[in-house]
């Protein structure tokens, strides 16, 4: 296979992985209309639904689809994690125009605690709602780069550029 057969294969494959956690499964069943005695205990998520766009929409209708003592539970990536505020600050730049033309990454979706709780709190009857920070010990900044490498957000990021891009993105992204 070629370099540039190979480069569309996982452009392709960064698509579909995301719309299969993503868009094409959980809005049409979030858009369902709700039936008697078909209403959930408890839905759980960790790591789909910061693909899903309209988190305002999204979640009080996924409250609307619990019992009355259900449970929402959720877990996504940290919109404000340095990794992604700097992703955007290079997709903002003038340099990466090309690869990002509207200036906007394509990201998660996840937005500050506050944003769900005033999402929420007019359809919960009890929000309990936090951030955790996972620290991980690298060795450097370019180990710190490798491991973020191997997140979803960051091959949708690259999928598009080509391999030497992909390169001196991550060159300027652990430069800062």
């Amino acid at each position: 296979m070629s370099r540039n057969g190979a480069a569309q294969v996982d452009t392709e494959n960064a698509q579909l992985q995301s719309s299969l956690t993503g868009e094409a499964i959980i809005r049409p069943w979030v858009r369902q209309p709700n039936h008697p005695g078909e209403r959930a205990d408890l839905i759980f998520s960790s790591g789909a639904l910061q693909w899903v766009d309209d988190h305002a929409d999204v979640f009080p209708r996924l409250i609307s689809k619990l019992a009355p003592e259900g449970v929402l539970a959720v877990q996504m990536p940290a919109y404000d994690a340095l990794p992604n505020r700097v992703m955007r600050e290079m997709a903002a730049s003038e340099r990466w125009r090309t690869w990002f033309p509207d200036r906007r990454a394509n990201e998660w979706r996840s937005h500050a605690l506050e944003f769900y709780s005033a999402a929420l709190s007019r359809c919960a009857k009890w929000l309990d709602l936090w951030a955790t920070d996972y620290l991980h010990i690298m060795p450097d900044i370019d180990g710190i780069v490798e491991w973020y490498k191997g997140t979803g957000c960051v091959r949708i990021w690259t999928a598009s550029m080509m391999q030497a891009n992909v390169t001196n993105f991550w060159t300027n992204t652990a430069r800062g």
